[in-house]
């Protein structure tokens, strides 16, 4: 472990940022305070904002959804399957119909949400 404690911009995270890029295979990566930030900044690089509509689990941490508030975007909240928490892809469908349909909002994001050690029923974040 580096000796140091400058944890914020220091040069300890500038190594991680350098050696996961290399890890990933990636040109750059950006550490993050935690989980909250990191899907901000997704949302954001994709460019979700006011009058978007992101689709997230009904059941889920508050941070999914607050992200997307965080944006000026509306999260729209999608029933889950009560075997699995996961969400349920026919309410998915019908969520994404009615947005549409409605036409104040445009359907941008799907964020589906891992959870209690189950992968989320769609394979993953996806824009629209």
């Amino acid at each position: 472990m580096a000796e140091g404690g400058q944890w914020i911009l220091g040069p300890q995270v500038a190594q991680f940022e350098k050696d996961i890029a290399a890890w990933a295979g990636v040109k750059h990566a950006v550490a993050c305070a935690n989980g909250t930030d990191a899907l901000l900044l997704v949302l954001k690089a994709w460019g979700v904002g006011t009058g978007d509509a992101v689709f997230v689990p009904a059941f889920t941490f508050a941070a999914t959804g607050e992200v997307v508030a965080l944006t000026g975007a509306s999260p729209v909240c999608v029933d889950v399957l009560p075997d699995t928490y996961n969400v349920d892809l026919a309410s998915l469908e019908a969520a994404i119909a009615l947005v549409k349909r409605d036409g104040k909002l445009t359907a941008k994001v799907v964020m589906p949400v891992d959870l209690l050690g189950l992968p989320a029923t769609t394979a993953s974040s996806c824009r629209m």
